[in-house]
């Protein structure tokens, strides 16, 4: 499958990020992340949270090996990149990686 062949082409660390778009129309996002977690050690689900975009959009994080929470970002090294963003800030980041039951 899909996803077996994805995880294949990686090496041991190795990651993808796969845009899963707006699943609620595919019967919702249980069965690509049932998919995925056969394939990967670690997925996370995650929001898209496009400001200019009107529907619901997802994208799926997936790593051979095992990795840390990526919800449990190093906030003092983003600090220190003074990075400025037109939507994105740290409070919000962890939040992205809970999926409303609409797309379960």
């Amino acid at each position: 499958d899909f996803a077996a062949a994805l995880a294949g082409l990686l090496t041991p660390g190795g990651a993808a990020v796969y845009n899963i778009g707006s699943p609620e129309g595919l019967g919702g996002m249980t069965g690509i992340l049932r998919l995925f977690r056969t394939a990967f050690s670690s997925v996370f689900a995650m929001n898209g949270h496009i400001s200019d975009y009107a529907n619901l959009y997802h994208l799926l994080l997936a790593f051979k090996g095992d990795v840390e929470d990526p919800t449990a970002a190093n906030w003092s090294y983003w600090d220190a990149q003074n990075i400025t963003t037109g939507y994105y800030s740290p409070l919000m980041h962890q939040q992205l990686f809970h999926l409303p039951a609409l797309v379960l």
